[in-house]
């Protein structure tokens, strides 16, 4: 964790936060204040004075609206939900929706997304309720450095839940809705839950940055080394300095500018390194982060798709490739949106082991079959378009502790709309691997460990 994330902390102890008008209800961690005149019912955040200077200040409020009308009106609010966070801000990745149980055993719903906030990057959770024809929704924001840090003092918040019993005054009357598209799989379960497949297409991963081949982003490596790009170059070369020259990288005279050294800086010395990588038939694919301190310059490919793109021309020198430059802190959710970590509904365990061989000969050719002893959830996974891709993490030579091989390592299968898996060894077993459900809240927390971790200088 960042050294801002371990100065937070929570102090023992709680006490009700009620609204008099709505009859909800949270619990107020020691030393959190209460806001006033916020829009919310209740606001709470945590105490300026445990907040390094600079730092985005936690905060945790209530709402209370009027529910959709009908039998699928928790279904239907959460689409609702979903629907407005896009709109409004179409930066939001939304990563995961949740059944949860809420107060005093309410069924309910989980989202978190993350956006950026320039110079943050913000993790928002939603848990929300439908009870007594009105939705009441907990909502909590804090940087995604802070997340492990602030966990307790919000699960203390949510402890004292109770849903609003009326609805504030001039808030309105329930919203009618249509009938709500539900999960197939969920309904063969018995389940009435919301599709969710809509939300992958409806959040694309987006660059804003410039794009070259790797050959020539290298053109900045080979300008740092040898302080100039000799003139004499092939027809691709003196393109690729033409448009490092237009995006102010070079200068005419193939010096950097002031720019291109920071980004040429942090591509040869990163703090750390993040790499991305698709397997199978999407093995074009692929996203690199090195960190500096202070800023990330991130090198990708188009996001995972259901397809493989077939114009990236495969791996390599001449594959082409987005700059981006961000914050260090969003370059996990650089990777969650790149390889579309998003909601879906997981249902039931998978076999203990698989056989290797014949998971990697699925992973590249769809017509693999499965296991004969498949039970219908394997089935159902197997049948899903599948794209399967890797993450490595270490340490850079800015770090001054570069590390001599991976920190940290995943390889992850997306089945389609059955959600996201991870592949793992078994010991003592080369010829087998185990796929196990990976919840994408969770999925999502272990790529900020994972970033940390290889930012961290111990």
């Amino acid at each position: 964790m960042s050294q801002n994330a371990s100065r937070l902390s929570v102090a023992e102890g709680r006490s009700p936060a009620e609204d008099e008008q709505t009859g909800a209800r949270l619990d107020t961690p020691l030393g959190w204040q209460r806001l006033e005149s916020t829009g919310a019912r209740i606001e709470l955040a945590w105490p300026t004075s445990g907040l390094p200077q600079g730092a985005f200040r936690p905060t945790v409020s209530l709402d209370v609206e009027p529910a959709p009308t009908g039998p699928d009106a928790p279904a239907a609010h959460s689409r609702d939900t979903v629907e407005r966070l896009l709109r409004a801000s179409p930066g939001t990745h939304v990563l995961s929706l949740d059944l949860v149980t809420l107060g005093d055993g309410l069924q309910g719903r989980r989202l978190v997304t993350v956006q950026r906030r320039r110079p943050h990057t913000v993790q928002t959770t939603l848990w929300w309720t439908v009870c007594g024809g009105l939705v009441t929704t907990v909502t909590a924001t804090c940087a995604v450095e802070h997340v492990e840090a602030t966990l307790e003092a919000t699960g203390q918040c949510v402890a004292g839940f109770h849903p609003a019993s009326r609805l504030p005054h001039g808030r309105g009357t329930p919203r009618s809705t249509g009938e709500v598209p539900l999960d197939p799989h969920a309904a063969a379960a018995g389940l009435r839950l919301e599709e969710l497949s809509w939300i992958r297409s409806a959040q694309p991963f987006r660059t804003q940055g410039p794009t070259l081949p790797a050959q020539g982003w290298g053109l900045l490596l080979e300008a740092l080394r040898q302080r100039t790009v000799p003139g004499h170059r092939d027809e691709p070369a003196r393109g690729y300095c033409e448009r490092l020259v237009q995006w102010d990288l070079l200068s005419g005279d193939g010096r950097l500018t002031e720019r291109g050294e920071a980004v040429a800086q942090i591509l040869a010395h990163p703090v750390a390194v993040l790499r991305a990588d698709a397997g199978g038939r999407h093995r074009a694919h692929t996203l690199q982060a090195a960190i500096g301190n202070g800023i990330a310059a991130v090198l990708s490919t188009p996001g995972l798709g259901d397809e493989p793109a077939a114009d990236l021309g495969g791996p390599g020198a001449h594959s082409p490739l987005t700059l981006d430059i961000v914050e260090p802190s969003w370059v996990p959710a650089a990777v969650a949106s790149w390889a579309q970590i998003c909601p879906a509904w997981l249902f039931g365990p998978l076999p203990e082991k698989l056989d290797r061989g014949r998971v990697m000969a699925r992973a590249e050719d769809p017509s693999t079959p499965a296991p004969p002893q498949a039970d219908p959830t394997l089935r159902a996974v197997w049948q899903q378009p599948w794209v399967m891709w890797g993450l490595k993490s270490r340490r850079g030579p800015g770090s001054g502790q570069e590390s001599p091989g991976d920190l940290d390592r995943l390889l992850v299968l997306r089945a389609g709309d059955r959600g996201t898996f991870l592949i793992g060894s078994v010991e003592g077993d080369g010829s087998a691997v185990t796929i196990r459900p990976a919840p994408a809240y969770l999925l999502w927390r272990q790529l900020c460990r994972i970033t940390y971790r290889a930012r961290a200088r111990e």
